[in-house]
């Protein structure tokens, strides 16, 4: 009897187990790529986010742009639908040498966005996400 009771628990634990496993994706996330270029030169440095234009969707997703260049990998993409891209890159500024000791230290500036306000929070970009394609976007932005 006991052998009996000891092979029902571990099959029912085996069954447990596999239906919590379910799918490694069950949000059909898509890896996205893709290329950003501001006034024909690859963008150096910035951000990219890809907000859900329906509600529905309920994933956003980004990355960061290096050298005109971003990736998302599949485990941090986007679920198949249309998406507004934002994207932000910041000037950066040389650092100097370290004020003297006792020296005024002035405040920091705000960083000023390098990006016009319609590629990012007044986007007119959009970027269609397809299951199980290549998903490689190019954004060419002018800075005027």
């Amino acid at each position: 009897m006991f052998p009996r009771c000891l092979l029902c628990a571990m099959l029912s634990c085996l069954l447990v187990t596999s239906l919590g496993c379910g799918s490694g994706n069950p949000l059909n996330r898509q890896a996205v790529s893709g290329n950003v270029t501001l006034d024909g030169q690859p963008l150096d440095q910035g951000t990219i986010e890809l907000v859900p234009t329906s509600s529905e969707q309920g994933v956003l997703s980004g990355g960061m742009i290096a050298d005109g260049s971003f990736q998302v990998a599949a485990d941090k993409g986007l679920p198949p639908g249309t998406y507004t891209v934002r994207i932000y890159s910041t000037e950066t500024s040389a650092a100097g040498a370290a004020p003297p000791a006792g020296a005024d230290i002035a405040p920091a500036q705000p960083a000023k966005e390098r990006i016009p306000a319609r590629y990012n929070s007044q986007s007119e970009l959009k970027a269609e996400v397809k299951d199980g394609e290549s998903n490689t976007f190019t954004f060419d932005l002018k800075s005027n």
